[in-house]
C-alpha cells in the first residue's frame, strides 16, 4: 500500500512538472527585460532562455518615446503558431527622481507588471 500511494505521488508530480508553460522573454531596451523575468520568476513561473523551447514569447511593444516618457505594452504570442494571445493595455512610464531617473522602458513594464501581466498569464499557467 504504502509503495503504490509513492508511486502515486511520483507520478503526480512528473505529470503535473510537465505540463508546466515555458515563457521566454524577448530582449528589450536596455536591459529593462529583468523586470519582466523578475516578475515571472517571483510569481514561480517557468522561463527559459531559449525561444525555441518556450510555449509563449513575452514582447514589450514600446511604442511612443519622447522625453523621460515611454508607453507601451507587453504582448504575448504563442511560440508553436505564432499567434498573438493576448496582449496588456498601454501603459505610460517615465524617468522620475522616484525610481532613481531609470530607463522609461524599464517603468512601463514594471507598471504592467503589477497591474496587469499576471491576470492576463493565469489561464496559462499549468503545474
Amino acid at each position: 500500500m504504502r509503495q503504490k500511494l509513492i508511486l502515486t505521488a511520483i507520478f503526480l508530480v512528473l505529470t503535473f512538472s510537465t505540463y508546466a508553460q515555458k515563457f521566454f522573454v524577448e530582449k528589450a531596451d536596455g536591459g529593462s527585460e529583468k523586470v519582466i523575468i523578475d516578475k515571472l520568476l517571483e510569481e514561480n513561473i517557468q522561463v527559459t532562455f531559449k525561444e525555441d523551447s518556450a510555449d509563449y514569447t513575452l514582447k514589450s511593444n514600446i511604442k511612443k518615446m519622447s522625453l523621460g516618457r515611454a508607453k507601451g505594452n507587453i504582448l504575448i504570442i504563442e511560440n508553436k503558431t505564432g499567434n498573438l494571445y493576448g496582449k496588456t493595455t498601454d501603459t505610460w512610464g517615465s524617468a522620475r527622481l522616484v525610481n532613481g531617473y531609470d530607463n522609461p522602458v524599464a517603468d512601463v513594464l514594471r507598471r504592467i507588471c503589477k497591474k496587469s501581466l499576471m491576470a492576463l498569464i493565469a489561464p496559462l499557467k499549468r503545474g
